[in-house]
């Protein structure tokens, strides 16, 4: 697989986009809503033979984050390997399942050419000559790609329920998210973000109630044990439960791709820290010498992409020459201010166009948008009208919105650049675990009596209480189909990539633009759904 550039696509690997008539059919048991959610009445028809809700709310509900939105106990991950989730990335994709190459391959894309021949970080250049993705610079290479032949130096330090980020539509339920840590060079992780579809869209996002009764019930089971084996077939293997209401598992190619999820990777091998951003997609592989005149094989790969909501931080400053795409991306800028103008941090949000996204996150001078933004007078100007059009009583500043940027958009912020920073209007930056928000050498009661790994400042006092509070309203309103409706899905079929062929990666992100376009501008919580964190 070599290069970014972006040759003609067969049509059949763009988007479509279907009707799907929704059928949330009521079951004849009283299955259909367990555990933690509704009292409401189904099995009444309406007349057009429909299933309807009678609109009580369920029982009050009050789950444990560390069980049911983040649990990071070493004995309730113990499912988990890396062999584990590549092979099922793959085989619930129907692809051929080859753990230890598709994992080289992604640590491969820290070297640079000939590697192993299929993605390297030199394929492509930056706006000044150097390795780059999306005409952005990349460090190349680094100390990352040590790690091949080391898929068993992995192990699992967190699982993770996303409700919080599913469009208010249902557009898909969220995403499911896999953490894996390794320590054999000095410190990597890699994160699977899976989109978790919504198999009946025509229900919208009270579609995605087994999903999120599925975690809720990780609340009351104390044996970790136990909790293992349910996440192992919930994430990997298939939950009989989820299947009967038309959720496969979690990891699988599909939902960690173009128009779906995706895989990051958090970079402390060589200096600086940085995160990058990358999309499985499938790669045709010609068949073994005893297969001759065999099919070709398909297989997941790894494709690095630029990192979402993450835009390129000399954008902010406006004497830098010969950025891409400079007006507009600066225009976008002062779009997104909107975004960021909310005293929540849970909400604020940056919204970017993906060709003005970096290719990485790094702890570097670049991606300080503040710093940046200190020597553009026009655009410092610029922000503060916008500022006074959207509300002409605020007392936010540009330096205010650029460091709320860096935290809501910038991985860096969230990660390091603004903890416990002022943000204006009494808003400080939430406080990272230095880098990260799960510590896998660290570990502290889970509240339990039971050790977990540590977990950050941020998410016990400003992000778990608010998707807790998401999860808990959604169950106790008692969610319920009232009968099938007509809605959008996404679909995006692909034809598998040839590895001889330059990575078409403009046409790919059309996939992830077009996937964005058809889904609510919000998310269940009122976060705009540009927010990727």
């Amino acid at each position: 697989m070599r290069g970014m550039r972006t040759p003609r696509l067969a049509a059949s690997l763009l988007p479509t986009l279907i009707l799907s008539t929704g059928a949330c059919q009521a079951k004849e048991n009283e299955d259909m809503f367990r555990g933690y959610t509704t009292n409401a009445t189904l099995g009444d028809s309406d007349s057009d033979g429909g299933p309807v809700c009678d609109g009580e709310p369920g029982p009050a509900t009050d789950v444990s984050p560390r069980r049911s939105l983040f649990e990071t106990n070493p004995v309730a991950l113990s499912g988990f390997t890396m062999t584990a989730v590549l092979d099922a990335i793959a085989v619930n994709s129907d692809l051929v399942s080859e753990p230890s190459a598709t994992h080289d391959q992604l640590i491969d894309t820290y070297n640079e050419n000939p590697g192993l021949g299929l993605a390297n970080c030199d394929d492509d250049q930056a706006f000044d000559g150097s390795p780059g993705i999306n005409g952005f610079p990349l460090a190349c290479p680094r100390d990352e790609g040590n790690h091949i032949g080391d898929i068993e130096g992995w192990f699992p330090i967190a699982a993770v329920n996303r409700f919080d980020l599913a469009p208010a539509d249902g557009s898909n339920c969220g995403e499911a998210r896999l953490v894996m840590a390794n320590n054999s060079e000095r410190r990597m992780f890699v994160i699977f973000e899976a989109k978790v579809p919504n198999p009946n869209p025509g229900c919208g996002i009270n579609a995605c109630a087994p999903v999120q009764e599925f975690w809720a019930d990780l609340s009351s089971q104390d044996n970790p044990g136990k909790r293992a084996q349910v996440l192992r077939m919930a994430f990997l293997d298939g939950l009989p439960s989820l299947e009967a209401d038309g959720f496969g598992p979690f990891m699988s190619q599909r939902n960690l791709t173009f128009g779906t999820g995706q895989v990051r990777t958090n970079n402390f091998d060589s200096g600086p820290w940085t995160l990058r951003e990358f999309k499985v997609v499938p790669v045709s592989k010609p068949p073994s010498i005893f297969s001759k005149f065999g099919p070709k094989l398909v297989v997941p790969r790894m494709v690095p992409v630029p990192v979402a909501a993450n835009p390129f931080g000399e954008y902010w400053d406006d004497d830098v020459k010969g950025l891409p795409n400079h007006k507009g991306c600066v225009m976008a800028l002062l779009d997104t201010v909107e975004h960021l103008m909310v005293d929540d941090v849970n909400t604020m949000a940056v919204s970017m166009p993906s060709e003005c996204l970096a290719a990485e996150s790094p702890d570097n001078i670049t991606q300080n948008y503040a710093h940046q933004l200190a020597g553009n007078l026009w655009l410092g100007k610029a922000i503060q009208q916008r500022i006074a059009e959207l509300d002409p009583n605020s007392t936010l500043t540009p330096m205010n919105i650029a460091d709320r940027a860096a935290f809501a958009g910038g991985c860096i912020g969230c990660h390091r650049l603004t903890d416990n920073i002022d943000l204006g209007n009494g808003i400080v930056g939430p406080r990272s675990a230095v880098f990260v928000h799960t510590v896998e050498n660290s570990f502290e009661d889970c509240g339990d009596g039971t050790d977990c790994f540590r977990i950050s400042h941020a998410l016990v006092d400003d992000f778990l209480p608010h998707r807790k509070a998401i999860m808990d309203t959604f169950l106790s309103d008692g969610p319920c189909c009232d009968g099938p409706e007509f809605a959008e899905e996404f679909v995006s079929p692909f034809e598998p990539l040839d590895p001889d062929e330059p990575i078409p990666l403009s046409e790919l992100m059309e996939v992830e633009k077009k996937a964005k376009a058809a889904q609510s501008p919000t998310t269940i919580g009122g976060t705009p759904t540009a927010r990727s964190h």
